[in-house]
């Protein structure tokens, strides 16, 4: 995309979050050299906000978000209970995730980094991670 497609602003747009792997083989989230790796999603498949995934939201109530190895490989093991399987594996994305207490750094279309909240709106956090809706909402 050119900048003038951010018609939502690139200081209102975010496009890099935090999102943390796991030691396991299976895991390619993280990865810059694999396609999966480099994306995170608010994951929302329809107008409703009930399964959009906040910043380190319990992604076990979101319906089909892979947030764990392919096909929940090593999730009994898993560290964060917000990142534990859901879902069939097959379908989603990675949720914005940090080690950070209260939320996650997220690099924004202009450069600058901001740290969002946990608490974040989910309207607000989806429109955050569009660049053509024109939302007027700016990012707390």
């Amino acid at each position: 995309n050119k900048l003038s497609d951010f018609r939502d602003g690139t200081s209102n747009t975010i496009m890099i979050s935090e999102i943390l792997g796991f030691d396991h083989d299976n895991d390619c989230r993280g990865c810059w050299g694999r396609v999966a790796g480099c994306v995170f999603s608010a994951h929302t498949l329809s107008v409703s906000d009930q399964w959009i995934a906040t910043p380190n939201a319990d992604s076990r109530i979101s319906l089909n978000l892979r947030d764990c190895p392919v096909h929940c490989l090593g999730a009994a093991t898993w560290p964060y209970e917000c990142a534990d399987c859901s879902g069939d594996g097959d379908q989603g994305g990675n949720a914005a995730r940090s080690e950070h207490p209260g939320g996650v750094n997220a690099c924004l279309a202009d450069g600058s980094v901001r740290f969002v909240g946990n608490s974040i709106d989910k309207l607000v956090w989806r429109g955050a991670l569009t660049i053509k809706n024109r939302e007027t909402t700016m990012l707390p």
